[in-house]
């Protein structure tokens, strides 16, 4: 079995709050100069994902949509210090709105289902960030 496949397999174990705490690649999300927004680009492929990384106030809005054409590419929002995902795009749909409990260091993990990662798909997408108040 080639590396990518063991990779995927080991992916297929974990829950969604082990997906958020997964080894992907992790990026820092900045706003530019009085921006409340920011649109990120990337491609996903089944061995990996991207953890977006933002620092964020207690009781700020958060926002975040995820558009792609591959059906099967999700993402998570976690708060600091937590294992479950505040919000899973699997289960509550392609766009999160709401206040944070804590200060802290927010992630957005932008993933593939299992069942993509066993197809070895890949997606590319566009996630927009936004805080306010």
């Amino acid at each position: 079995m080639r590396k990518p496949g063991l990779i995927a397999l080991a992916l297929l174990s974990l829950s969604s709050a082990a997906l958020a705490q997964a080894p992907f690649r992790t990026e820092q999300v900045r706003f530019a100069k009085g921006a409340s927004s920011a649109t990120v680009t990337g491609s996903i492929r089944a061995d990996g994902g991207v953890s977006y990384a933002l620092t964020v106030r207690a009781g700020q809005t958060l926002k975040a949509s995820l558009r792609t054409r591959n059906a099967s590419a999700r993402f998570n929002v976690v708060a600091p210090g937590v294992d479950q995902p505040l919000f899973s795009s699997s289960s509550m749909g392609a766009t999160y709105a709401g206040r944070t409990p804590v200060a802290g260091a927010y992630m957005i993990i932008v993933y593939l289902t299992e069942s993509a990662a066993m197809r070895d798909e890949t997606a590319d997408y566009v996630l927009t960030i936004g805080v306010t108040g």
